[in-house]
């Protein structure tokens, strides 16, 4: 499957910046997972977990306090106000 660029954003820095085959996160509207070629949206991410899911099928995963997220066809950019690595 092909990948694309994600990032995971807060103010004070970039927790994440890879290529992805997947991110999947919950937003106001439900799960969504977005892949490459997914269709422009800009969204509401409730407080949950963000996975971004990698070529090699592993996963990094990310406890998030709500946000935004941002997709384009060829690139997702989650903004939050706070995230931790999920453990």
């Amino acid at each position: 499957m092909a990948s694309f660029p994600a990032s995971l954003v807060t103010p004070e820095r970039v927790l994440l910046e890879e290529h992805a085959q997947a991110v999947m996160l919950r937003t106001d509207y439900g799960d969504a997972a977005f892949l490459p070629g997914h269709t422009p949206l800009i969204g509401v991410v409730v407080p949950g977990t963000v996975r971004f899911g990698r070529e090699d099928d592993s996963e990094e995963r990310f406890e998030v306090r709500g946000g935004l997220v941002q997709v384009e066809p060829n690139r997702v950019v989650v903004l939050v106000p706070e995230a931790e690595p999920a453990s």
